[in-house]
């Protein structure tokens, strides 16, 4: 229903896709069968060609870069074709000889001893060649010593582009801690979203000085929370608009009872925009 509401107002065009995040926290968002562990994101965009910025590597993310020369941290692939359409009669003018250091002309030979081909033409392996770009290594196959070919690609500058499954971002249960530690280890918020969440999803809009990020269901602040983060960390000044109701807290609802006492106890009205303005003052 989202998904139809959603491309009504933006264009169905401009769905970029469904993410499935892991929540970290079993929930009975499932069936009677399957417990629920994610939850999901819709990304549409405001036209047809904006694009999606991918995000520096982590450290963790960067340890397949294990290789390095004067030009930084790299990682090598082959420049055979493999998995699907690897075979030469696929791309007939991806099937020529390349010359290996010591002179000998390799072709793209499958493990399986059927004739593959290259990830690209004549002339784009030789601009990879010009740049630098290609690595050989002498191998045993079958106790016969032979030259492979690897492109390399160089960790400087470049992005992890976003896939469409997270599950190493900040969980449910570190959202509700980091909140309840905001208010004096009380639980004012049910469900709150994790900042780390928030904060990835910024990243990925690419935002630059003085752009806007608008939540208009602040609900417990997660996103200005999220925004504070993102500018300490990288020094680009964004602004935040958040827009909450003043939802009244009911003192007889067990669940909003904590939030209401906490609000009475700051003397401030017992209502919810209340507590996520609260939030922002101990969170910036």
């Amino acid at each position: 229903n989202l998904r139809a509401v959603c491309s009504d107002v933006f264009g169905e065009e401009c769905f970029v896709g469904c993410i499935s995040r892991v929540t970290g926290t079993p929930t009975g968002g499932g069936n009677k069968a399957l417990v629920g562990e994610i939850d999901y994101l819709l990304v549409y965009s405001r036209s047809p060609g904006a694009v999606i910025e991918g995000v520096n590597f982590t450290e963790e993310d960067a340890q397949i870069y294990d290789k390095e020369d004067d030009r930084g941290r790299y990682l090598t692939r082959t420049i055979r074709r493999t998995g699907g359409e690897d075979r030469r009669e696929d791309r007939p003018s991806m099937f020529y000889p390349v010359t290996a250091p010591d002179g000998t002309q390799v072709y793209p030979i499958a493990p399986a001893g059927y004739e593959s081909r290259w990830i690209c033409g004549l002339d784009r392996y030789k601009e990879m060649e010009a740049e630098g770009l290609i690595e050989w290594v002498k191998s045993d196959r079958n106790g016969k010593v032979e030259w492979r070919v690897y492109q390399k690609y160089y960790l400087e500058g470049r992005l992890k582009q976003p896939s469409n499954f997270w599950s190493r971002l900040e969980g449910n249960k570190k959202a509700s801690r980091d909140l309840r530690a905001l208010f004096d280890g009380e639980k004012v918020f049910s469900f709150p979203k994790p900042i780390g969440l928030i904060q990835h999803i910024i990243q990925l809009s690419g935002l630059s000085k003085n752009d806007i990020v608008l939540d208009f269901f602040a609900g417990s602040g997660t996103t200005a929370h999220a925004v504070f983060r993102q500018v300490s960390e990288s020094g680009i000044q964004l602004r935040f608009l958040m827009v909450q109701l003043p939802e009244p807290l009911d003192e007889s609802d067990k669940d909003q009872a904590i939030a209401a006492a906490f609000c009475r106890k700051l003397g401030k009205p017992l209502n919810i925009a209340e507590l996520t303005k609260e939030r922002l003052r101990r969170g910036s």
